[in-house]
């Protein structure tokens, strides 16, 4: 569970200078709140994805503005205005010219977008932004963030290409998703889906402007939801196009769409090139593989593809060529095809430097895939009676930023969670164990055979509600927004409030247990996990309707950052209202590891409870944009009567009809002040009992503290109380420490003595001829008379033997024959004295090596001796 360290901080509240982005009353076409005015148009209902981030860089859309802010200087200009004094108003602070610093504030980004603005979208690369109202799109190209700084602080005008002049226009069906795909080159690919069910895919180059007028792919899935083979007509129709009415209109009406991961980063699987489809309905799609002509992917890319690849190799090798496995065997041969057709290239990231693998979407089986689903949901999963208006599917493993070792090498489960939000404030969890695939429409076959496919199924684990209806009225329409520091949580924003859903306390040892091999009671301790403790539910942000005299000013949905100069950070706005929250969440707590939730409060009964933060009073919007119609009521007043409203009252009709009338102004203008002050006394009486019960908490831990540290006497049974019986403990603890040193000690000498014992006298006779040995070695003097020689006298008479004997042989065999020689010379054959020399010579090398032999076991003896 995420522990909210704080609200709304300064920087933002009213007064400081981070409130004048939010505020409404002075946006362009958008004029302040005017009681009993009449109903504001709203292009549809539930919140908006008005807030868009870059880092720290915030966009905001206040009606048709766009205004840009970087939260880091926000901070500083708060900071900085706290100096001057908080309380004072921030426009009309006297004696400092806060002209230029409001300046700093915010810029406002100037655009050709024509109505109000509806959703704001970064693109991955950060360098466009897709701007969306009800049914155009606009795709703006962003300056640098230095850019944005510059000394100069009017407005700026963005570059912008209107997408699709012929297909999202007001005269075509609304928009449902605006999608980048995490796959697109340089990030300049998004996909838009519109209510009708028609898709269209765009590759848009800022130096083509071309590749904005006309998608590179464009489907319509009602088509595509009853095609037979991949050589029908599946564009989606142009505006001119006439249709009549089919089933599929109403059974097909997207409510939102999503991809199966965000990021391309640690994604692995199909999962980053497959589209899910919600249908109001609640009938779900996939579409995979949807790709564009050219899609990127890191340099180590690799293992990427290789996920893709072995699970079809694995199928080949296992799968059949019956009849029941003819669709199996098909989808089998597509792949392989599919993936024979990819051709990648290396190319670099222009703005990071990046090396990427860019590849091109093969020619074969097609470009537009099979429409899998509806996904069937169980029986007891009832969404006819209700609306869908949002879906997210989540892969905890891969959108985690860190994988241990051991885990990179672990196969993840091919599970999906699936989560659906209603209208009726419900979050729908469900899982997808099968795994989507690539799949396509096969080719015009000679039989004539319609293939049949069997709907898969989404087994429901859970149904979280965080809002019910007032009444019979239907006032909730929720919205995901994906966790900053990913894993298996969502944040959800309704009209009411945000809430955050955890689930990782279920989808941890669900994936380890599927990751494991160990098939011996699987389906029992799945079962198990099943049916323990579900997702943690959470009101993170609540908007206090009571405040807000307007209900139709508008939601924006919250966006979540995690950095380091902000920390974890959540923000949404609520009108002119924004609200903040800064989160404590470590590792430890709900992410990693599935370890259980940290608490906020500690477990013992008697520990101190420290008290929860508690959102900061804003007061109400109506009293700051409030203008007065009396004044121009009474301009309005006839010439004629006039006169009346100078004069003293007097009974008569004219009079009377002048009174009812102002009293139809004054009704609404009074009773919105009366709600404002009898909030505002609210607030008052509960901001005491919470004072209260501050200082009754206070005081608890004072004489808690007071009871460990307090300099009290002994009781009468003689107990000590207080830092004497503190002091007591200590003393008591060092005893029993320098007790324990002095054992270790004592265990430490027995212990060595333990290892030695007395010599034998065959032991003692062995060292002493040891010692005699190691000083016949070292004395190599020449031996008296009758005295036995030492080996080092031995040996170095041997060597002075052996250097006499080589001299005398080389002198015999270089010595000259006589030239004359005498009859009674004996005559020895040179046969008979090479031999002899050669015997001399194998005596002198057997006599060199026991001389070596011996040395060496001298050597060894007196190592021995040395050691011992």
């Amino acid at each position: 569970m995420p522990r909210v360290l704080s609200y709304t901080p300064p920087w933002l509240s009213r007064g400081a200078p981070g409130f004048d982005v939010f505020n409404q009353s002075n946006a362009k076409g958008k004029g302040p709140y005017r009681p009993g005015s009449g109903p504001a148009r709203t292009s549809a209902p539930g919140p908006k994805r008005t807030i868009a981030n870059r880092g720290n860089e915030i966009f905001v859309a206040v009606g048709n503005e766009i205004r840009w802010a970087n939260l880091l200087h926000l901070k500083e200009a708060g900071q900085e205005k706290e100096k001057h004094g908080f309380r004072k108003s921030w426009k009309n602070s006297p004696g400092i010219d806060t002209r230029g610093e409001l300046d700093q504030v915010y810029r406002t980004l100037k655009t050709n977008v024509s109505g109000q603005i509806t959703e704001l979208s970064i693109a991955p690369n950060n360098d466009f932004m897709a701007i969306c109202t009800s049914h155009t799109v606009h795709i703006a190209l962003l300056p640098d963030s230095a850019h944005l700084v510059s000394d100069d602080t009017g407005p700026i005008r963005l570059k912008t290409f209107h997408l699709g002049p012929t297909s999202h226009v007001l005269d075509s069906s609304p928009l449902a998703a605006v999608l980048w795909h995490p796959l697109g080159r340089h990030g300049r690919c998004i996909v838009t889906v519109t209510s009708d069910a028609n898709l269209r895919l765009w590759e848009f180059n800022r130096d083509n402007r071309n590749s904005f007028g006309e998608p590179e792919l464009s489907i319509d899935l009602k088509k595509l939801a009853s095609g037979v083979d991949s050589m029908e007509d599946f564009q989606a129709a142009r505006i001119d196009d006439k249709s009549g009415y089919t089933p599929d209109s109403f059974e097909m009406e997207v409510a939102s769409a999503c991809f199966g991961a965000t990021s391309k980063v640690n994604s692995r699987g199909w999962n980053p090139m497959t589209l899910w489809v919600a249908m109001k309905n609640g009938d779900i799609y996939a579409l995979c593989p949807l790709l564009p002509k050219k899609w990127e992917y890191p340099s180590l890319g690799r293992p990427f593809l290789r996920s893709l690849a072995l699970p079809v190799q694995a199928r080949d090798q296992i799968s059949g060529h019956g009849d029941d496995d003819a669709f199996d065997q098909q989808t089998s041969d597509q792949q392989r095809e599919w993936f024979a057709g990819i051709r990648g290239d290396l190319d670099e990231n222009p703005r990071t430097g990046e090396l990427l693998e860019v590849y091109t979407r093969p020619v074969y089986p097609g470009p537009i895939p099979r429409l899998q689903g509806p996904f069937i949901f169980d029986p007891d999963v009832d969404v006819d009676d209700s609306e869908v208006t949002d879906i997210a599917v989540l892969n905890p493993t891969n959108d985690a930023e860190a994988e241990d070792e051991e885990d990179a090498g672990r196969d993840d489960p091919p599970v999906s969670i699936i989560c659906v939000a209603t209208n009726q404030g419900k979050m729908h969890v469900c899982l997808e164990f099968e795994g989507v695939e690539g799949e396509w429409l096969p080719m015009e076959s000679a039989t004539g055979i319609i293939p049949l496919y069997d709907c898969p199924l989404l087994q429901r684990f859970e149904t979280v509600e965080f809002q019910t209806k007032d009444g019979n009225e239907v006032s909730c329409h929720p919205i995901f927004t994906a966790d900053a520091k990913g894993g298996a949580s969502v944040f959800v924003s309704t009209e009411t409030g945000v809430y955050f859903v955890g689930m990782t306390g279920w989808v941890r040892p669900l994936y380890d247990e599927l990751s494991n091999f160990e098939r011996d009671g699987a389906a029992l301790r799945i079962e198990a996990i099943l049916r323990g403790a579900g997702s943690l539910l959470e009101s993170i942000v609540h908007y206090r309707q009571d405040q807000y005299g307007d209900r139709l000013s508008s939601t924006a949905a919250c966006v979540a950052m995690a950095n380091v100069e902000l920390g974890y950070f959540l923000l949404a706005s609520e009108g002119s209202q924004p609200h903040a929250i800064i989160i404590d969440a470590p590792d430890s707590d709900y992410y990693a590891d599935g370890h259980p939730v940290v608490p906020y409060e500690y477990d013992e009964v008697t520990g101190p409870k420290l008290p929860e933060p508690w959102p900061a009073y804003q007061p109400p919007q109506s009293l700051f944009d409030f203008q007065s119609q009396l004044p121009k009521f009474m301009e309005n007043v006839p010439e004629r009567h006039k006169f009346l409203l100078k004069e003293e009252i007097r009974m008569s009709t004219a009079t009377l009809n002048i009174l009812t009338q102002a009293h139809r102004v004054l009704v609404n203008e009074t009773q919105l002040l009366g709600q404002a002050a009898s909030s505002l006394f609210t607030r008052c009486q509960r901001l005491q009992d919470e004072l209260r019960d501050q200082l009754r908490k206070a005081n608890d831990v004072a004489n808690q503290i007071e009871d460990i540290t307090g300099e009290e006497e002994a009781t009468q049974e003689g107990e000590l109380t207080g830092s004497k019986k503190i002091d007591a403990r200590i003393e008591q603890v060092k005893a029993k420490q320098k007790e324990l040193v002095e054992r270790t000690e004592r265990i430490r000498q027995k212990l060595s003595k333990a290892g030695t014992r007395e010599l034998s006298d065959k032991e003692r006779a062995w060292f002493a001829e040891v010692d005699r040995m190691k000083a016949g070695l070292l004395d190599s003097s020449p031996p008296e008379e009758g005295e036995e020689p030492t080996p080092s006298r031995r040996l170095v008479q041997i060597r002075k033997l052996k250097d006499d004997l080589l001299q005398q042989v080389h002198q015999l065999g270089t010595e000259e024959p006589a030239e004359k020689k005498g009859d009674d010379e004996v005559k020895v054959p040179s046969e008979f004295r090479k031999k002899k020399v050669q015997q001399i010579m194998e005596l002198l090398d057997r006599e060199s090596a026991m001389v070596e032999a011996a040395t060496k076991k001298l050597r060894r003896l007196t190592v021995a001796s040395g050691g011992y």
